[in-house]
């Protein structure tokens, strides 16, 4: 009777090991994200997200550790803030989190709130680093145009700067005195390519600058320098390098970083201090993504405090994201593959670390899935980047889901991500290609092929098959999904590909290029419409769009499609689905639609992100028996 016992309790634990975490604790939105530290180290500010699915800006004094809320009247959600001095706030609101309706500027303690509204979309730029009495705002104040002009943000004074170059203002950079020096602009008939500007002063006149081959990324330092930063590349490297643009002789002068497989496209941090001069400000590290997020720190003090904090937290990649003025106290994200981010305050004086928040504390990393990376070869001989997440029980092989990123020029990273642990924990392995096309790759990949819609989708179906060959997807089992450019491959994997998958999930997806390529006609002057237009096709453009649309193909589709979307979807619209649908029933195809109003481009409200989950989980249980 004991034995039984003992044998009876050994099953249930392992049941309950098996037994999965629930769907609402995986996918449910972080209550805190968007962590930002005040200049003089004094305050943290972040987006809070509470049980209402409201997104509320909180801020909290480090030291005492009293945390203050602002709540928006009318659904308000509070999605993007700057500090634009010690005491004061910059920050942005949304209506139904799809509408912008005003920008705010409020106190650190949230106190004596004032609303600057615009007729049109206006959000924070910078805080400039030796004037505490400005921040640098962008306006649209027409469909095409955007202007940069500065807020004093005790009275609220808005001046707008006339910079003189006419187009749709799209990237600007301010130097640390406040200065415009460089901005891109785009203008009706440029094929779809923003052209970029600099000015050594605001007295002098602007002058064209960067070859198509490099990628802006911050002014250097302070008036009279002649210099940016650029990811860019001498001929014959593969991957863009961090390097000096010298703007007078148009020529990539010292190489700061490189890497031989990715791409130095990075964030800069100069961290600076009060203690030096404000011509000697020094760039002091940068952090970009490889396989995993990578910290380079030129700076000796700031690497040796990197150190420590990675010391005091083995076991997660630890990012300084912010300091204080005086490199006393340090902003430090930290998170894995299996656990979600955490944030803490480094005390470089006392070297102690201090938990400041945890965006997800309900969830166990015990129950998530690690995320491997790994390279395969293509049909063509390139070697493509993925990550490999397996459950936890089972053995292969794994029904698998191929999830298909956006963009196309996006990637997927390693770290926490709740879409592929809520998969996983269902007993599915989950394969994330880094397509040609996607960023960080090198001149190969990433740009060459930015293009090849086509060679985007045999590189999802080479890799689909790569995990075939390993025994690690079971062939009979394997699912493809996607949102936005993702979605648009997952419906090409099935119907290009008809007998590689089970079924297929789409979300704001492209399926007839040509009536997307039309319908961005006359909107944000034409940029749009003209980029696609401009680089899709050779030739008869009419007959490329028809060939790599999905929606000519249909025919070809043999197993069930989920088609989901959001009706008040801005960019990409909610007639492509309507008209996906309406084909594959014509096709007698099996499906399964989730349209949901008030919703964009993707679900972000926390009872449709559920809903959509549970739709979508119930629709795999069914096709991948």
């Amino acid at each position: 009777m004991k034995s039984n016992c003992l044998i009876l309790f050994a099953v249930l634990i392992s049941t309950l090991k098996a037994s999965p975490i629930s769907l609402d604790s995986i996918v449910r939105r972080p209550i805190i994200s968007k962590v930002s530290l005040s200049p003089d180290g004094q305050f943290v500010a972040a987006i809070y997200s509470n049980e209402k699915d409201r997104q509320l800006l909180m801020t909290k004094h480090i030291f005492s550790q009293e945390e203050f809320l602002l709540k928006e009247r009318n659904n308000g959600d509070i999605y993007r803030y700057r500090w634009a001095s010690n005491t004061r706030i910059v920050y942005n609101v949304s209506k139904m989190k799809l509408y912008h309706l005003h920008m705010g500027v409020i106190d650190r303690t949230l106190k004596d709130k004032n609303v600057f509204c615009f007729k049109n979309v206006g959000w924070p730029v910078n805080g400039l680093i030796n004037d505490t009495n400005h921040a640098m705002i962008k306006i649209r104040d027409r469909s095409s145009y955007t202007t940069i002009g500065r807020i004093n943000v005790h009275t609220l004074k808005y001046n707008k700067i006339d910079h003189g170059i006419k187009g749709l203002l799209d990237h600007c950079i301010i130097d640390f005195d406040g200065n415009l020096r460089v901005i891109s602009t785009y203008q009706k008939g440029n094929d779809g390519q923003f052209q970029y500007y600099y000015r050594n002063s605001k007295k002098d006149s602007w002058y064209p600058i960067i070859d198509k081959n490099e990628d802006l990324i911050y002014y250097k330092t302070h008036s009279q320098d002649d210099h940016l930063y650029v990811s860019g590349a001498h001929e014959g490297e593969k991957a863009k390098s961090l390097y000096l643009y010298n703007v007078k002789t148009d020529s990539l002068k010292d190489c700061i970083y490189s890497d031989s497989l990715f791409d130095v496209n990075c964030n800069l941090y100069f961290f600076s201090n009060v203690y030096e001069e404000p011509s000697n400000t020094t760039l002091k590290g940068i952090i970009y993504d490889a396989s995993k997020p990578k910290s380079v720190w030129f700076d000796k003090k700031i690497e040796s405090i990197q150190n420590t904090i990675d010391s005091l937290l083995p076991q997660t990649s630890n990012l300084i994201t912010d300091s204080d003025r005086y490199l006393h106290q340090f902003l430090v994200l930290s998170y894995s593959d299996v656990k979600p981010e955490e944030y803490y305050v480094f005390h470089a004086p006392s070297h102690s670390l201090k938990l400041l928040f945890k965006s997800r504390p309900w969830i166990s990393q015990d129950h998530m899935s690690p995320m491997e990376s790994i390279w395969f070869k293509t049909r063509d001989s390139l070697s493509i980047h993925a990550y490999l997440t397996k459950p936890l029980h089972g053995s292969a092989p794994y029904p698998t889901i191929i999830l298909v990123h956006g963009g196309p020029w996006a990637r997927d990273h390693w770290g926490f991500e709740p879409e592929v642990q809520a998969l996983a924990s269902r007993g599915y392995a989950v394969f994330q290609i880094n397509y040609r096309g996607s960023i960080g790759y090198g001149e190969v990949i990433s740009k060459k092929h930015r293009f090849s819609f086509k060679k985007m989708h045999n590189d999802i179906t080479d890799g689909t098959q790569h995990l075939i060959k390993c025994g690690i997807a079971d062939p009979k089992r394997i699912a493809i999904m996607g949102g936005s450019f993702g979605g648009y491959l997952s419906i090409c994997g099935v119907a290009f590909e008809p007998d590689l998958y089970r079924c297929a999930i789409s979300n704001a997806g492209v399926f007839d290029w040509r009536k997307h390529v039309r319908s961005k006609f006359g909107k944000y002057n034409n940029f749009v419409f003209d980029f696609f237009n401009s680089n899709l096709g050779n030739g008869d453009k009419k007959a490329y769009l028809e060939e790599i649309s999905p929606i000519n193909a249909v025919k070809n589709i043999k197993v069930p499609v989920m088609v989901c979307g959001g009706t008040n979807d801005s960019r990409v619209s909610i007639s492509q689905s309507v008209k996906l649908l309406a084909a594959l029933r014509r096709a007698d195809v099996t499906v399964e639609r989730y349209l949901q109003a008030k919703e964009g481009h993707g679900f972000y409200k926390q009872k449709n992100v559920l809903k959509y989950y549970n739709k979508l989980f119930a629709f795999l249980h069914e096709n991948m028996k």
